[in-house]
């Protein structure tokens, strides 16, 4: 039980980090973001959850498909990581309201920031993943 709540601790203490990193510079540590996506892997290995990659791919394929189009990226590779390392804890039958409530806060966060051509995503993502790991999870 101590151990759960130091890798809860440090994703928590990463996650803001993180998350500051991305709205006042709009990129982030690549080392912070390794060290979220090893404790995500590590505590995955841990938990009986099985991971889920489907919305990891579905990110990939929507900024592919966006970068086809647009020629311009929608999403930047802490993003990608981030969500990769989410993958490995929360359950399968999760991820709707994981990618809703992703949808949802980067549209308040995209209006915010409308005067800017790129707003920070990682909020949106680690905010999320939060929500759904405390609240729905239960």
């Amino acid at each position: 039980m101590q151990a759960e709540s130091l890798i809860y601790t440090t994703l928590i203490t990463t996650s803001v980090f993180l998350s500051m990193q991305d709205i006042k510079h709009k990129k982030v540590n690549l080392s912070l973001v390794l060290l979220f996506l090893g404790i995500c892997v590590y505590y995955g290995q841990k938990s009986d959850v099985s991971p889920c990659f489907i919305p990891a791919l579905i990110f990939i394929f929507l900024g592919s498909l966006y970068y086809l189009i647009k020629k311009a990226s929608c999403f930047g590779m802490a993003d990608y990581l981030i969500i990769f390392g989410v993958s490995f804890i929360l359950p399968p039958d999760t991820w709707q309201y994981f990618l809703i409530s992703c949808g949802f806060i980067g549209c308040i966060l995209g209006w915010i920031y409308k005067k800017d051509k790129r707003f920070p995503f990682v909020p949106a993502i680690l905010l999320s993943f939060f929500i759904v790991e405390y609240f729905i999870r239960l």
